[in-house]
């Protein structure tokens, strides 16, 4: 595949630009009680589309406002139940958080089939054709099992999600395909947590060093007043450990995966992300959110810029058909109780 014709990815999105459509998206959300936050999202998706060209050629979001509102009211009627439910009784609760796992598999393949059909590539529409049962299998069966095996079984399960979803994708009527395979998976989690473990140990073994030969009273006072210098230290070997595992598996999702004669290749660096994530998050927070936008539109190029297609692109021979359209509710609801759908 290295020889092959690459074409990359170019995001032309501007902090300034953008900074308006966010600013004047979260007010008027603000103004309206949230009701101005389904326009919102469309606008911010449609920037992000179509600012990420391939070949010259822009992305398109076409989702209706409307249709999203529409759904949220409906995720948020369903979150108040919830909340009152709680505190009426435990078991009217419980009967709630059941209903929504045995639903979580249509939540998932609803939200999936939205996002694709309202997204578009040279007028083609996208699609989402995967199976319920198979949403089932990966979301609610075997992480089940997984509590059996300790954790063990948790990077075949990533695996089985993330080709659930690439395979599960259309261009027009061509199958996007999956060749990752379930041993690289786990052997990038295998790396992330020997990382884990050995910075750990480096920091703990740090600590102790500088308490050799100091009094108990001295090292309990020293602890307490390094409670917060401890937790930003354990924070950021999360963030380091997080983005190594992030740049592993997106490599391997993305040049795993094909849609016909085109493939991709994605060279995304741990180094990379553990910079963009910390340095996004200090400076989100000093700003007071301010400097959100940046932290979106710098994510978006780092991305767009490792990313490239291979292969021959000639899109003359991608057909599609028109696609039924379908409610919102699946991805407001997930989106509501915070439903993951991403790499892990």
């Amino acid at each position: 595949m290295s020889g092959e014709q690459k074409t990359p990815v170019v995001f032309t999105g501007r902090t300034g630009e953008y900074f308006g459509i966010w600013i004047v998206n979260l007010l008027l959300s603000i103004l309206t009680l949230g009701i101005y936050s389904a326009w919102a999202k469309v606008r911010r998706k449609k920037y992000f589309y179509q600012h990420t060209f391939i070949d010259g050629v822009a992305f398109d979001y076409h989702a209706s406002p409307v249709a999203i509102l529409k759904g949220r009211f409906l995720a948020f009627g369903l979150f108040v139940l919830y909340s009152i439910s709680a505190e009426i009784s435990p078991v009217l609760s419980g009967v709630f958080i059941i209903a929504f796992i045995i639903f979580l598999p249509w939540i998932i393949v609803r939200s999936l089939t939205f996002n694709a059909r309202n997204s578009s590539y040279r007028g083609l529409r996208f699609d989402f054709k995967g199976r319920l049962w198979d949403a089932v299998l990966y979301y609610i069966l075997l992480p089940i099992l997984m509590v059996l095996t300790l954790g063990l079984l948790y990077p075949f399960i990533s695996q089985r999600r993330n080709r659930f979803l690439a395979e599960g994708h259309r261009f027009g009527r061509s199958p996007f395909t999956a060749g990752f395979k379930v041993k690289d998976f786990y052997f990038a989690y295998l790396k992330a947590l020997l990382l884990l473990v050995g910075l750990l140990l480096a920091a703990g073994l740090s600590i102790g060093l500088l308490n050799v030969n100091k009094t108990d009273a001295w090292a309990r006072e020293s602890m307490q007043q390094a409670i917060v210098p401890l937790i930003f230290i354990y924070l950021l070997i999360l963030t380091i450990c997080g983005a190594f595992l992030r740049a592993r598996l997106l490599n391997l999702v993305w040049n795993g995966t094909r849609v016909e004669h085109v493939g991709f290749s994605a060279n995304l660096r741990s180094r990379d992300l553990v910079w963009l994530y910390a340095t996004n998050l200090l400076l989100i927070v000093l700003s007071l959110g301010l400097l959100t936008p940046w932290a979106q539109i710098r994510t978006m190029r780092y991305h767009a810029e490792r990313l490239s297609l291979v292969g021959e692109t000639d899109f003359a021979h991608f057909v599609g058909e028109k696609k039924a359209e379908v409610k919102a509710a699946g991805e407001e609801i997930g989106e509501m109780f915070d439903v993951e759908l991403a790499l892990g």
